[in-house]
């Protein structure tokens, strides 16, 4: 089953794109696309070079190979995108009987990533401030945000408990949206602030700027295994070439490992720029060798 559409949800955006898959594989890599959380022209079939590039490796038929879409802003704001990336995932453990998935993203698909550390506490947090931010607004009401019933969210979790998600490439994401309004100013603001409903809500989206996620002992997902810490296969790939992010947030996303005692692979290389990188073989062979 290569090339194939799969819906997660009724939303024309909750897709998956299976470009290869075999039932007997025991392990997947699925791929999550950038754009400011808002760019319809990025897609999961921004990953068509990466898997091609993989596909020439002789031991790439032993893993399944699937992107996915998600809804975008600002027809939907936080955590809704995180949510998406959650249902598609319960979505292939439930129907595809998928339980190892190897996870890369690119910008905010990094992002995406890194929210599913501590999915439950984000997605907490998130839902909060949102509801409390569209109730000021008097054109919309609580009710216009179909916020995940309890029931929806216990089968997501157990769900969850059944997948094992081990390695992590992250590709020139965005970690610390705080510090990216911090260093880029006005232009980011804009596609931050339709993605996110307010400061105080891109302030608690990721574990770096984050006051209500227990930053003390990261991550909080699969905290029922206990070697969790140990199993973690972090990779951070930057490309020095990306002309929409610098090594800021690739720093600040390293130091903050480094500070929680957590091992990870950096990659820093002249992959040219943030809508090439991940297109670029030397980054198809990183992952592919990661996973």
């Amino acid at each position: 089953m290569n090339d194939r559409i799969v819906s997660y949800g009724e939303h024309p955006l909750q897709r998956l794109k299976f470009f290869q898959f075999d039932k007997s594989n025991d392990e997947t890599l699925l791929l999550i696309h950038g754009g400011a959380w808002r760019d319809p022209n990025n897609t999961y079939n921004d990953f068509k070079d990466m898997i091609s590039h993989i596909q020439k490796n002789q031991y790439a038929a032993k893993y399944n190979l699937i992107a996915m879409n998600y809804r975008l802003s600002p027809e939907v704001k936080h955590p809704f995108h995180l949510w998406d990336v959650l249902k598609g995932v319960q979505f292939l453990v439930q129907n595809y009987d998928i339980h190892k998935i190897l996870i890369a993203g690119h910008s905010v698909g990094a992002t995406l990533m890194l929210q599913l550390l501590d999915y439950n506490k984000i997605l907490d947090t998130g839902f909060q401030i949102l509801v409390e931010d569209l109730k000021a607004d008097k054109s919309r009401t609580e009710t216009d945000l179909h916020v995940p019933l309890k029931k929806e969210r216990i089968l997501m979790n157990e769900a969850m408990e059944k997948l094992q998600l081990r390695t992590f490439c992250f590709i020139d994401g965005i970690y610390d949206i705080v510090q990216l309004i911090s260093e880029y100013g006005g232009p980011y603001e804009g596609f931050v602030n339709t993605a996110f409903s307010s400061p105080e809500q891109y302030g608690e989206a990721t574990q770096l700027s984050s006051s209500t996620v227990d930053i003390g002992s990261p991550f909080s997902y699969n905290t029922h295994l206990a070697n969790i810490r140990n199993e973690l296969n972090l990779v951070i790939l930057q490309s020095n070439q990306d002309e929409l992010l610098s090594m800021r947030q690739t720093n600040l996303f390293t130091e903050y490992l480094t500070q929680k005692n957590l091992n990870f692979k950096p990659f820093v290389g002249e992959w040219g720029g943030h809508e090439h990188v991940y297109r670029h073989e030397d980054v198809a062979n990183i992952v592919l060798d990661s996973i």
